[in-house]
């Protein structure tokens, strides 16, 4: 979400409601690009239904499917009054500190699963916490998402890249604030985000194992 800018030799770049940026045409051939990025996010997506400038006929991020009771009556609870930031924030903290991470979904009910993880097992994985807070927010009103890609990276100073790895996956919420647009949150406990490796021998002689395979890619294989 940071992006401002894409550098790269290809031509017809498209953008989406969303803000995705996607080429035209697709190939197999390596591509090389460039991306600038700001200093604080900044959100290309049209603004939903409803909102002031938005010509939407419909808005998926207000769909209240899979919406229970008890889960509009915890995020009343929850949200309480004031602006729609500030019963965002609420709900967002509200996950981080009364659920746990957990990455044991073996259990959970095909029916409802986020009730389930909200009001029986409290515990659970990044998609989880992500998508409890994109129903309680639409119950309230407030046009929200769910947004997954990956968080953090391991910066290798031989080449100057950063690798990301599987375990940077991750899952986290965007909701639509009359203020400031499209915004994002985070409700997973910090212990369940990904984060920086902490640096060690085995991180070093890892990223040293890293440079050799990305060097021979990219000048012998490539």
């Amino acid at each position: 979400p940071e992006a401002v800018r894409i550098e790269a030799e290809f031509r017809g770049l498209f953008v989406d409601d969303r803000g995705v940026a996607q080429r035209f045409r697709r190939g197999s051939e390596p591509v090389e690009y460039r991306v600038g990025l700001a200093a604080e996010p900044v959100s290309r997506s049209r603004p939903p239904y409803g909102a002031e400038g938005s010509d939407r006929l419909e808005e998926l991020t207000l769909d209240l499917s899979g919406v229970s009771p008890r889960i509009t009556d915890l995020a009343a609870e929850v949200a309480g009054e004031g602006s729609v930031e500030d019963q965002a924030e609420r709900i967002e903290r509200y996950l981080i500190s009364e659920l746990e991470y957990s990455l044991d979904f073996v259990g959970f009910r095909e029916d409802d699963p986020i009730s389930q993880f909200l009001f029986e097992r409290r515990e659970g994985h990044c998609e989880y916490f992500a998508t409890a807070m994109v129903l309680m927010l639409r119950s309230r009103g407030i046009p929200a998402r769910l947004a997954t890609g990956f968080l953090g990276g391991e910066y290798n100073p031989l080449e100057g890249y950063y690798i990301v790895r599987q375990a940077n996956a991750h899952a986290w919420v965007e909701a639509y604030l009359p203020e400031r647009g499209w915004t994002v949150f985070d409700p997973t406990p910090p212990a369940g985000r990904p984060g920086l490796a902490e640096r060690g021998w085995r991180q070093i002689l890892g990223q040293g194992w890293d440079y050799v395979l990305f060097r021979w890619d990219r000048y012998v294989l490539t």
